[in-house]
This record gives C-alpha cells, structure tokens and sequence, in this order.
C-alpha cells in the first residue's frame, strides 16, 4: 500500500496563488505536448510557427476554461461563492470539460485561417494522451479524483490535510489508472499513424473514443462519483454524469470516423 503524506501545496506565492504539484505536473504535460509537435512535419505542412504558438495559447486556454466549467456543473453544491468558481489554483478541473471545449474551438480557429482541419486533429490525437497521462499524475499527488474504497494490495492512502482526497482509507489509485491507460492509449495511436494507412480525422476519431472509454470504465472506480444524489444535474441510479457525456463522446467518435470513411463532401470541406 503507498501512503502519500506531503502537501500537495508545495509554496505559497502570494495572496490567494500558490505553486501545487498538479500545476507542475499540468505544465510538464503541456511542454511535453509542445516540443513533440512543434517540429512535426504536419504542423511545418499547414501552420507557421507563429500561428501554431497562438492556436497553442488560446487552446490551453479555452480547455482549462473548458476543464473548469465541466467541474463546476458536476460538483455544483460544492460551490457558493463567485470566488470559489473563479478559483482554479486551488484544483477542480475536467479531462473531459477540455476536451470538449478544444473540440469546438480548434475548428473555429483554423477555418478562420482557412488551415485544413483534420490534418491538425489528427497531430493533436497522436500526442495529447501522453499530456494527460503526465496531467493525471498531478492529480494523484493533490488527492483529486480519487478512487472509492478498496482492499487492493495496490490501494493507496492520503493523511496529510491539504489532500482533496479523504484521509486514512485505501482507496483505488484511480489517478494511475487513467495515467497508465492514456500512456497506452498514446503508445496505440503512435503505432495506428505509423502503420495503418487512415483518411485524415480518423486518428482523432480513435481518440475521441478511447479517451472517452477511458473515463467511462475508470469512474466506476471513482469516489467523487456522482450517482443517485439530489445534488446531480443528470440523475441516475447506475451511471454518472460523465459517464453519460462519455456515451455521448463515444458516438461522436464512431460518427467522425464513419463521416471521414465514407463522405467524400465533408472530407473535403475539413481539410
């Protein structure tokens, strides 16, 4: 069993801002990101370098915007004050709320700048999984998204008080679980693009569903899962709210991929 007992809360800055380990192990994620594309023959095929540094900036930023709203919907009743919502250093971020909101937001950048689509989607699904394989060890350090109960050998506990997590149980390390998972599903999708001819979109279709499965199987090992609560915007006795939006993903997935097979019109209108 491993016990983890430092604060997640590794200085404080000033004022309300302090340095937390997920923040560090966010912005390896993104570095890594960054220095694995930035030099990709695709991103050299159809952005300058300045333009891919601004699609960059303002994606970080629309995901963790993304990433936050999708927290504040889910765990609503935990939050009471405009201040608190605001509050993103002190953690509360969604895998799936940043995902959804790069979705919507990287189209709209490139077809403002008249740059294909799908090339760019599928350089994104190639290398964002090894980001949040490295993201989620983040979580594991700050207590976030932990996992219920368990007598697994493998269980870890929390005991210091600045955990998000409760203190003293075994709990499933479900943080490294999608960490492990995401980190397999980069390796498959490096070996998909490398070995398997495929339409332009459908790395990023795979993506969307494995990702999506991801959060889908790992949440019935989560002990902040939401289900069969006043609290809950989705109510349901078996599945969760994100699970739900999983489901969703998931066919938006399966439908990207057959649009990319079989449309020869929207293939030419994405690229």
């Amino acid at each position: 069993m491993l016990t983890i007992g430092f604060n997640p809360e590794l200085f404080h800055i000033f004022g309300p801002f302090s340095l937390h380990a997920y923040g560090i192990f966010i912005a390896l994620g993104i570095i890594a990101f960054i220095a694995l594309t930035f030099n990709h023959p695709i991103r050299k095929k159809y952005l300058t370098a300045a333009l891919y540094e601004k699609l960059l900036f303002f994606t970080v930023i629309i995901a963790l915007f993304g990433a936050r709203i999708m927290h504040i919907i889910s765990e609503w009743h935990t939050y009471h004050s405009l201040s608190e919502a605001i509050s993103i250093w002190n953690g509360g971020l969604s895998v799936l709320g940043a995902l959804m909101a790069s979705l919507l937001f990287i189209p709209l950048f490139l077809r403002a700048y008249a740059i294909p689509v799908l090339p760019i989607f599928d350089l994104t699904a190639q290398y964002i999984p090894l980001t949040q394989a490295i993201a989620r060890l983040g979580c594991l350090f700050a207590g976030c998204c932990f996992g219920c109960q368990t007598h697994a050998l493998w269980a870890i506990t929390y005991t210091h008080a600045g955990s998000h997590a409760p203190l003293h149980l075994a709990l499933h390390p479900t943080q490294l679980y999608s960490s492990l998972i995401f980190l397999t599903i980069f390796i498959l999708l490096q070996l998909i693009s490398r070995t398997v001819s495929l339409r332009p979109g459908q790395l990023m279709a795979l993506y969307i569903i494995l990702s999506s499965l991801e959060r889908f199987t790992v949440d019935f090992f989560r002990g902040d899962r939401i289900i069969n609560s006043d609290t809950a915007l989705i109510q349901s006795s078996w599945l969760s709210m994100h699970q739900w939006i999983s489901i969703g993903l998931v066919a938006t997935g399966i439908v990207l991929f057959a649009l990319t097979a079989f449309n020869k019109n929207f293939r030419n209108n994405a690229q």
